[in-house]
């Protein structure tokens, strides 16, 4: 999917925190993204460096000063004592070797994911994207990773959002690691219920058999990061990574923008 020249040019001339709305005179810089994770980039932010106001940007980067789950991405207010993963995914097996996420899905953040969901939002999408790139980047297993794997949707909801947000968040993280996108390579079989009106197990039951892999060569002995927006349940990374090692993937590891945390 291609980014609109309108939406190009809010990028670079942005007029709003994608935010709050505000109107925007000075935003924040890679540095203050380097002081909010603790470490420094050897990239910049470059065109992408003033999109929000310094209320906004506190409260996107506050749980990153927090410990956080070494399985599923988890933001904690004090290190797990559990020996695999933490309250939230100690019960679960995962297929995948870790989550990653900019943040737990609640107060700002889960505003924002929930509009980066919608085409005339595509700014901001491209904008959460590009933070967690950079989140990513602090990762060691980046630097083995050989795609970046959006997670599909059903042609149907494709329709009639006119949108996927999978899809942009895969084409910008797979940009700013510089790793191959392979878009096409996951399917979606058929129109699964939607998730957020479902149990945790129920998810599960419900998106078996979703998905399918569309082209074994490009998987194959291959690791993979699988990228979404929310992580809750774990049950579509889950599927997705299962299909994947199933295609003959040697590792699958999870970006998303939110990890929901709490009952589901």
């Amino acid at each position: 999917m291609k980014i609109s020249s309108g939406n190009l040019l809010s990028l670079i001339f942005p007029a709003q925190c994608l935010g709050c709305e505000t109107a925007l005179g000075v935003g924040f810089h890679a540095t203050d993204y380097e002081s909010a994770v603790g470490s420094e980039q050897n990239d910049s932010l470059s065109l992408f460096d003033h999109h929000w106001c310094q209320s906004c940007w506190r409260l996107l980067t506050n749980d990153l000063a927090k410990p956080n789950c070494s399985k599923c991405g988890a933001f904690l207010s004090s290190a797990s004592p559990l020996p695999n993963g933490c309250a939230h995914c100690h019960t679960r097996v995962f297929p995948f070797e870790r989550a990653i996420a900019l943040g737990n899905y609640t107060g700002l953040l889960q505003t924002l994911t929930l509009k980066a969901k919608n085409l005339k939002d595509e700014s901001l999408t491209i904008q959460l994207a590009n933070l967690l790139a950079f989140r990513l980047q602090e990762y060691s297993f980046c630097d083995e990773l050989d795609l970046v794997v959006p997670v599909s949707t059903h042609w149907w909801t494709r329709l009639k959002r006119g949108f996927h947000a999978a899809e942009i968040l895969g084409q910008i993280v797979s940009q700013r690691l510089e790793i191959p996108c392979g878009n096409s390579c996951l399917k979606s079989l058929k129109l699964a219920k939607k998730q957020g009106t479902l149990s945790a197990n129920e998810r599960y039951k419900n998106v078996r058999a979703t998905f399918g892999v569309r082209k074994l060569s490009k998987v194959q002995g291959k690791k993979i990061l699988v990228i979404d927006d929310v992580l809750t349940s774990g049950a579509t990374a889950s599927e997705v990574s299962k299909e994947l090692l199933k295609a003959g993937a040697s590792q699958v590891y999870v970006g998303v923008v939110a990890r929901a945390v709490g009952d589901h």
